[in-house]
């Protein structure tokens, strides 16, 4: 599987922000429940914050208005175990509570607080069979991307536990150990390989992506893990070696198996943004090449929702010029297509029959549904940084 799951074989205007939120989920609140969230985070715990960050970066207020529909789309769609989906549960578990996440609704919130619940549950249970593994099965080569995803969700879990005080048992555990093995079971070339192989397997910048995105949420609950220094050094190097001239991240090599595209830029920009290296010439390579070269148009061949969910953070994360000409882009034909129940339809593939994009195939409308949503939470879910600063 190449790019993604769900495919058939698998501060001020728009520069950089800082501050702290004053609330949670959908109310006002008061912010004493979430002072220590980190300051990155904070800005989705006010309704407040939200709204102010959607204005501020060119959103509208039906930005928000998707989101908590789809949110109460995941919720009505939750399966009775507290998973999400019917293939891949632990990964699309994984991503309906990112997508809770990334609008502040936790355990105590007062719409979805039991959903939540309910799926932490689910993958700590997972995890707890399994000595911290994630997945619904380990035989098959894309298991490595579901244990990425579930600890990524699994870390940002347990910040939000720990300060708004309501532990889940074996949260800490699970999180701990799945964290952990991310990192004792990097390849020896750096990346990250199907099955988790560690000599021989193979690599490639997609799967990279998650590990590296839940080696960060790991960094943010406060845990010891040992060895990160060290396989986070590797792990650039890796990239460096699929980074093209033109700016573009290939896949496993500094070669696009999309044509006439490096669908996974964003994936190797946002990577390297979010762990302190967004001042980078590797940075401001790949972003202009997505400037240059990205499209988006979601009933046609250009619909990957899986490169615009990187894309569109690496972006906000840049701010500026980058971020109004990407918000005028995208906003749009994520607002205008979704369904109304609050899920999202399938994209389109154009005259050609494909979506330009690698691995990009969305049967699973909660797998497009959180794709879109972690979409429009964008404006606040994670502070921009600007070029100027260093961490996300």
């Amino acid at each position: 599987m190449s790019g993604g799951l769900g495919g058939s074989g698998s501060g001020k205007g728009f520069g950089k922000g800082n501050g702290s939120g004053n609330g949670m989920g959908n109310g006002n609140g008061s912010g004493k429940l979430f002072g220590l969230i980190p300051p990155t985070m904070s800005k989705r715990c006010s309704k407040s914050d939200r709204l102010a960050r959607i204005a501020e970066n060119g959103g509208l207020p039906a930005c928000e208005d998707a989101v908590l529909k789809a949110l109460r789309f995941l919720k009505a769609n939750q399966n009775t175990d507290g998973s999400w989906s019917g293939q891949s549960k632990v990964a699309m578990t994984g991503l309906a509570l990112l997508a809770y996440f990334g609008h502040c609704e936790t355990t105590a919130s007062d719409e979805f607080g039991e959903s939540c619940l309910k799926g932490i549950i689910y993958l700590v249970e997972v995890g707890m069979k399994n000595d911290g593994k994630l997945a619904d099965t380990f035989t098959i080569n894309h298991w490595s991307y579901e244990h990425a995803i579930a600890t990524y969700a699994l870390s940002e879990a347990y910040t939000f536990c720990k300060e708004i005080g309501q532990p889940v048992p074996s949260l800490e555990e699970v999180t701990q150990k799945a964290g952990q093995f991310i990192i004792d079971h990097q390849n020896k070339n750096g990346g990250w390989a199907y099955l988790y192989a560690v000599n021989d397997g193979h690599t490639d910048v997609s799967v990279v992506g998650w590990q590296l995105q839940a080696l960060k949420a790991g960094l943010h609950t406060g845990l010891k893990f040992q060895g990160r220094g060290g396989c986070l050094a590797r792990a650039w190097k890796y990239l460096a070696t699929c980074q093209n001239t033109n700016g573009g991240f290939g896949y496993e090599k500094p070669t696009s198996i999309v044509p006439g595209y490096f669908s996974l830029t964003g994936v190797g920009a946002l990577c390297l943004q979010m762990w302190g290296k967004g001042n980078g010439a590797e940075v401001n390579h790949a972003l202009k090449y997505i400037k240059d070269n990205t499209k988006f148009e979601y009933n046609g061949e250009c619909s990957d929702l899986y490169g615009h969910y990187y894309e569109s953070q690496a972006m906000m994360q840049r701010g500026g010029e980058a971020w109004k000409f990407y918000n005028t882009l995208y906003r749009d034909q994520i607002l205008n297509n979704q369904d109304a129940d609050g899920s999202w339809k399938a994209p389109g593939t154009g005259a050609g029959g494909k979506i330009r994009g690698a691995g990009a195939g969305y049967a699973d409308k909660i797998y497009r549904t959180c794709l879109c949503t972690l979409m429009m939470e964008v404006y606040y879910r994670f502070l921009s940084t600007g070029a100027e600063t260093h961490d996300m």
